[in-house]
């Protein structure tokens, strides 16, 4: 993991964050997103987020990045022309296509678009193998009818005020009786940004609006609804701040 003090949100230039340990996603039951799945179909690693709490700028690490290190990812998932790690300075970049897990199904690719519930454009990430530091791209063409940013939204990266905005989607399969589940169909709900595990049930906190670049397709997650969102450290959900020496004590960024 990148051994360095936290910084200011990029955005907002905010110090206060949410840190949530694992992301967790739907399926037959809540599992980890996999930064890449192996041949079984399971998690060869997971995520972590930096959550600004200001603006909800989300950054996104691999929570191991010596299990990166260690996977043999297949020749061309590397790319031969890398720009320095804005984090580390690696020149180091792995290409990583994103896949939902459905089960019952073959993975499928994660959506940043969806068009009469299948995918329309899909996500990838850039993840550099020496700190963990993952940024999303699309790598299909979206289409200029797709719902555009307000006025005064650009791109972080090239500037452009050619963004698209759509909410983070989660292929999964909805409960069915069981003679209905020779063939499932995944349906898409909201991803949601933290869950709370009790004995009895499930609470999820926010979503996702996911902020399209159409000329460099870069992709920004942008937290939302975590008003209600308290640190629940068994649940791995904690709350840092910039320059606060005693913490984190765990994810990317440590004392």
């Amino acid at each position: 993991m990148l051994v360095q003090a936290p910084r200011p949100c990029a955005a907002c230039a905010g110090i206060d964050f949410w840190h949530i340990a694992e992301v967790v996603e739907r399926d037959m039951g809540p599992t980890p997103m996999g930064v890449w799945l192996d041949d079984l179909g399971r998690p060869g690693a997971s995520f972590e987020l930096l959550v600004c709490a200001g603006c909800g700028l989300t950054e996104w690490w691999v929570s191991d990045a010596e299990a990166l290190k260690a996977h043999r990812f297949p020749p061309e998932r590397w790319l031969s022309a890398a720009r320095p790690c804005s984090r580390c300075s690696s020149t180091s970049a792995l290409h990583l296509p994103m896949l939902d897990q459905v089960t019952g199904m073959a993975p499928i690719p994660m959506a940043a678009l969806v068009d009469g519930g299948r995918p329309a454009a899909s996500l990838w990430t850039v993840v550099c193998p020496s700190c963990g530091y993952a940024i999303w791209r699309v790598e299909d063409h979206v289409a200029a009818t797709s719902r555009r940013g307000p006025a005064g939204s650009s791109c972080r990266v090239c500037h452009s005020s050619d963004v698209v905005l759509a909410r983070s989607l989660d292929a999964t399969v909805p409960i069915r009786p069981v003679e209905r589940l020779v063939e499932p169909q995944a349906q898409y709900v909201l991803r949601f940004v933290a869950m709370h595990e009790t004995t009895w049930a499930l609470y999820f906190w926010g979503w996702f609006m996911l902020r399209i670049c159409r000329p460099c397709r870069r992709v920004d997650w942008l937290a939302q609804g975590l008003d209600q969102l308290r640190p629940q450290p068994r649940d791995g959900i904690f709350k840092i701040r910039v320059g606060d020496a005693a913490a984190p004590t765990r994810g990317p960024y440590r004392p």
